[in-house]
């Protein structure tokens, strides 16, 4: 298992890297280029990840809990069960995200693009969507959000 021991890695570019496993918990990595990284079951249980890009990156079966993630990019980002539990996404970008039995348990996802989304068997229980865009989303039900594309007040 991959272990980082340094208190940050602000603005370091991990693009392409393959951190499977890895645990990068509590550690401060804003800004960090995380774009199409191969990241399944790392455990970043609370770093501060505020305007990390993971754009089309592997998270599947992650841990990013307890985090502050705000104005993340997650577009195109596989997410199946990812753990988000007690996060902070304001403003996080998840379009076409894949968030596939993903828990999204009491976090804060005001602001956040969710448009395009597979959010089947996901849980968002106890989470704030207020003015979030879902268009075209694939909500828990396996519904096709039919909101339309303005924000949304939602909790």
């Amino acid at each position: 298992m991959l272990l980082f021991s340094k208190p940050y890695l602000v603005n370091t570019d991990l693009s392409y890297a393959n951190l499977s496993g890895a645990r990068l918990s509590n550690i401060n990595m804003e800004g960090v280029d995380f774009r199409y990284a191969t990241l399944p079951q790392t455990d970043f249980h609370l770093s501060y990840l505020v305007g990390a890009n993971f754009s089309n990156a592997n998270l599947a079966d992650a841990k990013l809990t307890e985090i502050n993630m705000k104005n993340a990019n997650f577009s195109g980002a596989n997410l199946t069960g990812t753990v988000f539990n007690s996060s902070y996404l304001v403003g996080v970008n998840l379009n076409d995200a894949t968030l596939d039995s993903a828990q999204l348990r009491d976090i804060n996802m005001s602001r956040a693009n969710l448009a395009g989304a597979n959010l089947h068997n996901a849980n968002l229980a106890d989470s704030n969507l207020d003015n979030a865009n879902l268009c075209g989303a694939i909500m828990p039900n396996d519904d096709i959000s039919q909101i339309g594309c303005a924000a949304i007040s939602v909790r």
